[in-house]
């Protein structure tokens, strides 16, 4: 199921905010949970995929005004944002580029270039390009 921003949400894995007001209209229907007791604890990694959905929603819209702010494309100032978020786990990028909105090529090394060429400050204006570059650069050279 797409919740807000299109991030996938796993059925009973919150409380739900209208039960809790009284105003849930779904009863056994509802996505979500109407009581701690049906809460479903979420595995580690269906965590780790809902945070990754979280990371590249909220780039999306920090791209969009920030193409208009800084005069580039919206992706660049995509590959950017991504970049920035995901500093401390530079590998996650490769992983959410498609959830994004940014086309992957077969092989890494030549979705790495593609994104480096986005972000290189010669070709992109967004202050924080060079930055971007730092981070996505030393993919290169890593294995999968």
């Amino acid at each position: 199921l797409a919740g807000r921003g299109g991030q996938r949400v796993e059925k009973k894995s919150r409380l739900c905010r209208l039960f809790q007001a009284g105003h849930c209209k779904w009863g056994d229907e509802c996505w979500d949970a109407h009581g701690e007791s049906e809460v479903r604890v979420l595995d580690s990694e269906a965590l780790r995929t809902r945070w990754l959905a979280q990371c590249a929603w909220m780039a999306q819209k920090e791209a969009r005004a920030e193409a208009v702010q800084h005069s580039c494309a919206f992706p660049q100032a995509l590959v950017v944002r991504l970049a920035m978020r995901l500093e401390a786990r530079p590998t996650d990028i490769l992983a959410i580029l498609e959830k994004a909105g940014l086309p992957a090529a077969e092989d890494r090394r030549t979705t790495v270039k593609a994104l480096l060429r986005l972000c290189h400050p010669d070709k992109c204006p967004h202050p924080d390009a060079k930055r971007a570059v730092q981070i996505i650069g030393p993919l290169l050279g890593k294995a999968p």
